[in-house]
């Protein structure tokens, strides 16, 4: 745990040091730099998800007692880390301009997007659990519901028989008309039951 702290406590270090350092020289030097840190955020992704795959088939093996798989685990991640790296070597050595064109924006906000969109759905997820929780403990969720007057089954019927007006007999009842309509259509089922 601590050798990953230190590495990332030194990334910050380098990329703050960078930032202090090329803000005296120009914007661009400032904007090369920032785009480069894009590339080695996306490696360093590839570089976390291998690690914590390996790292819960470690875990896994572990517990079962087989540690020579580990051991193939390990080297199989640290194979791939390899690859991954001579790739990412290579694109910048050939194709620096695209590699910090386009594609690693690109890469990078689909991997913001992915990461968003996952953070709403368990947001969405939370909250109706949270919801379901509370109606368990009989809580009312809501604005508080306004009770229907006296008379309103004496207002509601006057209305419908043309006595008076809609705005009369809201202002009567002291709602809204949105309130006064489902008022009316709750008492009705009521009355139908």
């Amino acid at each position: 745990m601590l050798p990953i702290v230190l590495q990332n406590l030194l990334s910050a270090v380098v990329s703050t040091a960078d930032v202090l350092m090329l803000t005296h020289v120009s914007q661009a030097a400032l904007s090369a730099s920032s785009l480069a840190g894009q590339v080695n955020f996306v490696l360093t992704l590839f570089y976390f998800g291998l690690s914590t795959g390996a790292s819960v088939m470690a875990a896994q093996y572990w517990g079962k007692g087989d540690t020579e798989t580990i051991g193939r685990v390990q080297g199989l991640a640290l194979r791939y880390s390899c690859v991954i790296s001579l790739l990412f070597f290579l694109a910048a050595l050939l194709m620096p301009e695209r590699l910090m064109g386009t594609f690693i924006a690109d890469l990078v906000l689909q991997i913001l997007s992915v990461v968003a969109q996952s953070e709403r759905e368990n947001i969405k997820k939370r909250q109706a659990e949270g919801i379901a929780a509370a109606r368990a403990r009989g809580v009312h969720l809501g604005r508080p519901a306004i009770p229907a007057p006296e008379g309103f089954d004496r207002i509601v019927r006057d209305w419908e028989h043309g006595k008076i007006t809609t705005k009369d007999a809201i202002r009567l009842c002291g709602m809204s008309e949105g309130t006064f309509y489902r008022r009316r259509r709750e008492m009705n089922v009521l009355k139908k039951r």
